[in-house]
């Protein structure tokens, strides 16, 4: 399918055609695909049941004016737009069409469901927001919690490195590509676990893109926030 933000990029969209996007998108099912077999029963009573595809329910919140996200999963080769479904305790919840969501504490990945089964349970960056939206870099522990073999929550810890990488040119889908301020992390186990990095773009005291590793399995996902 290729990334969203390829098909996107350069184009001017209203809010009819976001829906389309969506809608079109949801026949994608690489980002919504849904564990059966032997884990189904383990894995159920820690992440949410799959509601299905919800159109209507999509539409609402589109013409709502709910805020979107652009979503590009980029080992795998797919992407959806995703819509603000809620916030609790400053955690925002974006979902899909076909109920694959994302969780987001100010704009920082901090929990995916509906991945595919090798789902980021829970994630506390440390103090990695502050410093990027400072444009400084630093060193910080993040702390994690993912699903072992056998579907058990495991805690794992990375200490990471912040680091300021000049400027980009974010290219969004409605109006001209925006000047942002790119700072890379690099994480590394203090126990069990693989090295791993991410990136965030920052504008005007906001974060306007990040790249950042859900799992091994899922790979990295790209979040554009749409302007």
């Amino acid at each position: 399918m290729g990334e969203l933000l390829a098909m996107t990029g350069g184009r001017s969209y209203g809010r009819a055609a976001l829906i389309l996007a969506l809608l079109a998108l949801a026949g994608c099912g690489a980002a919504g695909k849904v564990v059966s077999g032997p884990k189904a029963a383990a894995e159920k009573a820690i992440l949410p049941d799959p509601l299905g595809v919800d159109q209507a329910g999509a539409e609402r919140l589109i013409r709502s004016g709910a805020p979107s996200i652009a979503v590009s999963m980029l080992d795998r080769g797919d992407g959806v737009l995703m819509v603000r479904a809620g916030e609790r305790a400053g955690v925002t919840r974006w979902r899909s069409i076909d109920n694959v969501q994302l969780y987001t504490r100010g704009g920082l990945l901090v929990g995916t469901r509906g991945l595919g089964g090798d789902d980021l349970m829970t994630a506390d960056p440390g103090g990695v927001l502050a410093l990027a939206l400072a444009g400084q870099g630093g060193q910080v522990t993040r702390v994690e919690t993912r699903l072992d073999g056998d579907r058990r929550t495991e805690l794992r810890r990375f200490t990471c490195t912040l680091t300021p990488d000049g400027t980009d040119n974010v290219p969004v889908p409605r109006g001209p590509a925006l000047t942002a301020t790119r700072l890379n992390e690099v994480c590394r186990p203090q126990g069990k676990g693989r090295a791993f990095a991410n990136s965030y773009w920052i504008r005007e005291g906001r974060v306007l893109q990040t790249v950042q590793h859900v799992s091994d399995g899922v790979g990295r996902v790209k979040i554009l926030y749409i302007p």
